[in-house]
């Protein structure tokens, strides 16, 4: 129980830490390599620190709930989905995930459901946006 005292007195700076800590793994992700972003964090530190201070500052709000595990772990789980679908469309694409691709997936959600057939297999729909991402890939 002594442990638990202690790191509720230094929450905060182990909040700064891990939060420093999620953003080098963030930038991992997206620059498909761990080294790349150590590369990145040694030579722009600035940079580095502004924006593990933008997700330090954003992830803030555990403070205000009992529950604050629970809620450090949706707080991460939001920036980890964030940084792995913006990986994922760098492998794809040069130009990193932004909100206009937020915009194009409710436009391409209310055409689908306009023009897809009700009737559509989801499996045979499924393997259609698999081969089209294989396609790009390549």
């Amino acid at each position: 129980m002594k442990l638990y005292k202690i790191c509720n007195k230094i929450s905060l700076l182990l909040h700064v830490l891990a939060s420093a800590a999620g953003y080098f793994v963030m930038e991992a992700i997206c620059r498909h390599s761990f080294i790349e972003a150590w590369n990145y964090m040694t030579q722009r530190p600035l940079v580095f620190a502004y924006n593990a201070a933008f997700i330090f500052t954003s992830s803030l709000i555990v403070y205000l709930f009992h529950r604050r595990v629970f809620w450090r772990v949706l707080v991460t789980l939001f920036w980890l989905i964030l940084a792995i679908i913006n990986g994922v469309l760098l492998l794809n694409r040069v130009t990193p995930f932004t909100g206009p691709d937020l915009h194009m997936l409710t436009d391409g959600i209310a055409i689908m459901q306009k023009y897809l057939d009700k009737q559509i297999d989801r499996a045979e729909f499924a393997k259609e946006v698999q081969d089209y991402w294989t396609n790009l890939s390549e």
